[in-house]
């Protein structure tokens, strides 16, 4: 709108003098290393330097435009509704440039090495240690709100986001850095206060703080001690036993490691990589502790050694927010230095693998004493079932997570022993719980689905279609799922209605509707029943009750899937919409 042109325009000009005092980088010379729209932190190559879009900014330019943002949002909004939402639209992607930003400047150059020897000290370190959390929660704020108009931000909800970034490293760093301020704290109430004291400390947090996720971990430490999961971390073995070398030229090298003992030595002849796979359990927290050293002086455009974290779900890799780490050394003068990296695994992780990696082809190497501890027990999650009667306070965030990549900002709420999914700013669900196997069995040993949904109340009274939709899925962008929608009976529909859409691997495979004629004008409630084998899936619906009689029969149709987890696993989820869920069961005898 025109009220909000001026700072607007200071917004955008200020940008663009951030992209005009970037320095040349060291492969191209006396020129810029990239024009001012092109994004390179997907490529991790040898002569691409990190976090290459980041350079050139200030903590004075972050201040001009929050400032040029906060003056435009109030003009906005004096000028039209068209020019608010934009103006709203494009505060959000700011926030969540702004967390980008905020962390480079002021989180990334931070030392891990952090001790507390004073109560002003410990005070100190948790003030900091929440302003992270805090620029942590704005990110996924930003994001969710992002996502919630993909219509306006198709890439950044794509399933695959983040793998645009994957060669970014402030991300791990940022996630260590609060990790060890708050291990910090925790270790001076334990010199004088004891163990007591620093647990209940942890536990006081309530569940709205930014730091209740980082007291969780803490603690986790504090219940016992961090266990590695690595294999032959130390190369003692005098073998690589337990890592697969992915490329180049690496061995064992004797006399060579921290304390004259055994290395992993890349040599010269091309890039390399070594990697090890691990189970890890959804949520669990983990820290990779690695240390590295150049016997030779890398080339003078080289990217430091790096580290990264891949998770999978199966064969499947999840796209994460990026994990790489570097030293922060290419001198072989410093000789020992110290990488390490914290992440959290995703809802949909069942296995990690590290990776070491040197990108420049010259040289030789070192690595050693490698370690991957959980320092936080993830879900223990019992997969093949699922029951739920959401009576709870709130949702179970050991049975249910956050549906990837759809927007909304916080958990559907719960109310009277149901979930409401059409609380304002919810995002979708889907269960912790894989159902792989939901097609793989037949007679009484199927798997069955029991849901009680309702209509949740239409407060415009204009009549507006009532629609339950809910999947079995596996969230990825070559989709795999069942996918079912269920009309409510309402002023302009007499019958409900269920309609199906299958896809195998992102091509339709099945798709049907049915009118429940049985359930005639009382088609509000309903008490839905589902039973999948090997080629069918049987469907009843009731008014009164789960009923698995011919006259709540609504139809049996064959589904047409052949290998429901071939890319990835299968979980059951519930979209936002105007419904509630009483209670869900799914389980197999």
């Amino acid at each position: 709108g025109q009220a909000a042109s001026k700072p607007m325009r200071d917004f955008w000009d200020r940008l663009e003098e951030v992209y005009e005092r970037r320095q040349p980088g060291p492969y191209r010379k006396d020129h810029k290393n990239w024009l001012f729209y092109q994004w390179v932190s997907w490529n991790s190559d040898s002569y691409v330097q990190p976090n290459d879009e980041l350079l050139g900014y200030t903590r004075e330019d972050i201040t001009f435009l929050d400032r040029c943002v906060s003056t435009a949002i109030p003009l906005a909004a004096k000028d039209s509704p068209g020019a608010s939402f934009r103006m709203a639209r494009l505060a959000e992607a700011w926030q969540f440039q702004r967390s980008l930003l905020v962390s480079f400047l002021e989180f990334y150059p931070a030392s891990l090495d952090i001790t507390v020897n004073s109560e002003k000290q410990r005070q100190a370190v948790l003030k900091r240690a929440n302003h992270i959390a805090a620029i942590q929660r704005q990110r996924s704020t930003s994001l969710a709100q992002l996502r919630s108009h993909s219509h306006i931000n198709p890439r950044i909800s794509k399933t695959g986001f983040w793998s645009m970034g994957s060669a970014m490293s402030i991300f791990s760093h940022e996630n260590a850095l609060l990790d060890e301020l708050c291990s910090a704290a925790t270790r001076f109430d334990l010199e004088t206060r004891g163990k007591p004291a620093a647990t209940k400390f942890w536990n006081s947090l309530e569940r709205t703080d930014s730091l209740r996720d980082a007291a969780r971990t803490q603690l986790g430490m504090l219940g016992r001690a961090p266990t590695n999961q690595l294999v032959n971390g130390d190369f003692e073995s005098g073998k690589m036993t337990g890592w697969t070398i992915d490329s180049g030229q690496v061995s064992v090298a004797r006399g060579q490691g921290r304390g004259t003992g055994v290395a992993a030595a890349a040599r010269p002849g091309g890039a390399a990589t070594i990697s090890q796979r691990i189970p890890v359990t959804p949520m669990g927290r983990y820290r990779l502790t690695a240390w590295g050293r150049y016997v030779t002086r890398p080339p003078a455009t080289a990217v430091a050694l790096d580290a990264m974290v891949e998770f999978f779900d199966g064969t499947r890799r999840i796209s994460t927010e990026p994990t790489r780490c570097m030293l922060r050394t290419l001198d072989p003068a410093d000789g020992w230095t110290r990488l390490r990296l914290t992440v959290s695994a995703p809802p949909r992780a069942d296995a990690a693998v590290i990776k070491l990696r040197r990108t420049f082809t010259s040289g030789t190497t070192l690595w050693d004493d490698v370690t991957m501890e959980e320092l936080r027990p993830g879900h223990r999650v019992k997969h093949g079932q699922l029951a739920e009667t959401f009576d709870g306070k709130r949702l179970a965030p050991d049975t249910w997570t956050r549906m990837i990549p759809h927007g909304g900002i916080h958990p559907p709420s719960t109310m009277n022993g149901s979930l409401i999914m059409d609380t304002n700013g919810a995002h979708p669900i889907v269960s912790f719980a894989k159902f792989n196997d939901l097609v793989k069995h037949k007679g009484s040993g199927r798997y069955r689905l029991r849901l009680h949904t309702t209509a949740a109340p239409d407060p415009t009274g204009q009549g507006r279609p009532r629609i339950a939709s809910f999947s079995l899925t596996n969230s990825q962008a070559s989709v795999t799922r069942m996918l079912w929608y269920l009309y409510f009976t309402g002023p302009n529909r007499t019958q409900p209605m269920l309609s199906c859409f299958n896809d195998q691997a992102g091509t339709r495979v099945f798709t049907s509707s049915w009118n429940i004629k049985h359930l005639a004008n009382r088609g509000q409630d309903i008490w839905c029943t589902m039973y999948f084998d090997p080629t069918e899936v049987t469907i009843f619906a009731s008014a009164s009750g789960y009923d698995e009689s011919e006259k709540s029969l609504v139809c049996r149709y064959k589904h047409g899937l052949s290998n429901l987890a071939a890319n990835g696993s299968i979980r059951l989820g519930f979209f936002k919409g105007p419904y509630r869920i009483d209670e869900v069961q799914l389980a197999h005898p």
